[in-house]
């Protein structure tokens, strides 16, 4: 009678764990969570007079553009100015928390925005810990843990991802996307519940930066390079109309297409100008190795930082090819 209460209890427990996120209980990967939560909580409710814990610049245009639209001004940073300078999710998730918030708190709005990017962030991290455990099962799922919890807790780390902007809240899609991009891949158990949230990651990722566009089109491209189905294209063609609201309202309210905001554009262009006239060349290409530089690496090695990165990037690359073909 004993063995039988003890096999069903165990049965239980199976299943119990099999329901879980991610079908699984896993002690390091709960340990791994709340350590890079309680960092970057500290970092969501840190005074903001405190240099540690400022925001980024930009963040605050999200901030006055938010309390502008609640607040009967329009959508503007100047009242009386329209603007199209920013991205539409991460505005989109701002309004509710300034709708809620007393209009002269200025701080707590601040506090609670980072609050989600802290969950956001610490949910991807999990997420990235999760695929990792499962594409390597035989590495110890511990020394994963403490390896993403080093990088979590990394300052540099928690600060861009804390910043107050979209970038920071970006990583939770990017990690949906590229882990159900790859059980798609496989083609395993229940693919089809892991396409239904590639779906939405991609479209989420459309609306949290239109420059992302280009790792959708990446990944939209790749899986039906690999799947070789008709039936995809549909739900291509969704993911990439669904920005299409934002885009009008763009073009039909400022006449470009884009942001009008963004420095990406222009700085390219102006580089790809000096660049074909022959002026500045070693700028321009010092300027690509430095996007290079590893963030662990301080800043004042500039270009050097940038040629240690690329050199590192280059060596995984070659050390992944050869074990891949070896294997």
């Amino acid at each position: 009678m004993r063995d039988k209460s003890k096999k069903i209890k165990t049965q239980k427990s199976a299943v119990y764990k099999k329901n879980l996120f991610f079908n699984t209980v896993d002690n390091w990967g709960i340990i791994l969570f709340f350590v890079a939560l309680a960092a970057r909580l500290i970092f969501a409710w840190g005074s903001l007079k405190n240099p540690l814990f400022a925001q980024h610049d930009d963040a605050y245009y999200y901030y006055k553009i938010a309390w502008n639209i609640v607040h009967g001004n329009g959508i503007c940073f100047t009242p009386g100015i329209p603007t199209n300078g920013f991205h539409p999710l991460w505005l989109i998730i701002l309004l509710p928390i300034y709708a809620i918030v007393p209009k002269n708190n200025l701080y707590l709005p601040i506090h609670i925005a980072n609050t989600i990017t802290a969950f956001a962030t610490t949910l991807a991290i999990y997420i990235i810990y999760r695929m990792l455990r499962e594409r390597y099962p035989d590495v110890k799922p511990g020394l994963i843990a403490i390896l993403l919890g080093l990088f979590s807790i990394h300052p540099n780390i928690i600060y861009y991802q804390m910043c107050g902007m979209e970038t920071g809240f970006a990583l939770l899609p990017f990690a949906i996307a590229i882990y159900t991009h790859w059980k798609l891949l496989q083609r395993g158990e229940n693919y089809g519940k892991y396409f239904k949230w590639w779906v939405v990651a991609n479209i989420v990722l459309l609306w949290t930066r239109i420059d992302y566009a280009t790792i959708v089109w990446i990944l939209n491209i790749h899986l039906l390079w690999r799947w070789r189905s008709k039936k995809l294209i549909p739900y291509l063609a969704l993911i990439n109309v669904s920005i299409l609201p934002w885009i009008l309202w763009c073009k039909l309210k400022f006449g470009y297409w884009v942001p009008i905001s963004g420095l990406a554009f222009p700085y390219i262009r102006r580089q790809y100008f000096l660049w074909i006239n022959g002026n500045c060349l070693y700028k321009t290409i010092f300027y690509l190795i430095e996007i290079f530089r590893i963030e662990f690496i301080p800043s004042a090695f500039g270009v050097y930082g940038g040629m240690l990165g690329l050199i590192f990037l280059l060596g995984v690359s070659g050390f992944w090819f050869i074990f891949k073909k070896n294997k």
